[in-house]
């Protein structure tokens, strides 16, 4: 499972890379941005809004490397960092429009982000190579933009909730809960059931 999963990452890195290579200039730029930003703003909770203080109130919300919190999987950070450099600019619109266009960005197969059905699901999972770390990759990007506006404002705007909530339910399901190994599969239950029961 380890090789497995190391063998995706790898993939992902270099399809990443690959992606970048043939961009212009503009993206360097909004790289070192996002970079500047990462420098300068600690995700934690003397840094989150009050109300994120007070729910988000156990170590794993704020790990940098805890797979299961919202910001631990480099998915995970990549969608909360370049949510706070787009907000910057974008404060009034839906997180739902940055959460699109970072999935198109990344070059991930789209699916629907309100599917629960593990036959689909399966069938998405099965399309290509790495089916199952795309589809993870996009329900952490989805986990992370929705806490991360919670930690930024205090809030999350009603569409990402639902998107936030979908996923975390959706990485519950047996199709996707069982590729995790051992004592590790029952803590990401109990945190992702955490995390929705902070939803609400």
């Amino acid at each position: 499972m380890k090789i497995q999963k190391t063998l995706m990452f790898l993939i992902m890195g270099l399809s990443h890379l690959g992606a970048c290579n043939g961009q212009s200039g503009n993206s360097s730029q909004s790289s070192d941005n996002k970079k500047q930003i990462m420098e300068n703003f600690e995700l934690s909770p003397e840094k989150a809004h009050p109300k994120a203080k007070v729910l988000l109130n156990e170590p794993f919300y704020w790990s940098p490397i805890e797979e299961s919190g919202p910001f631990g999987s480099d998915d995970g950070s990549d969608a909360f960092y370049g949510f706070l450099d787009w907000r910057e600019s974008n404060e009034t619109s839906s997180p739902t429009v940055f959460l699109s266009d970072l999935i198109d960005e990344w070059g991930y197969k789209p699916f629907d982000f309100n599917e629960l059905d593990e036959e689909i699901l399966k069938i998405y999972i099965s399309s290509n190579e790495i089916g199952a770390r795309t589809l993870k990759g996009q329900d952490d990007a989805i986990i992370a933009i929705g806490f991360g506006q919670f930690v930024l404002e205090g809030k999350i705007d009603e569409d990402i909730k639902l998107l936030t909530k979908t996923a975390l339910k959706r990485e519950l399901l047996p199709i996707l809960i069982d590729s995790w190994d051992g004592e590790y599969k029952k803590t990401r239950i109990e945190q992702l059931n955490k995390m929705l029961i902070v939803l609400g």
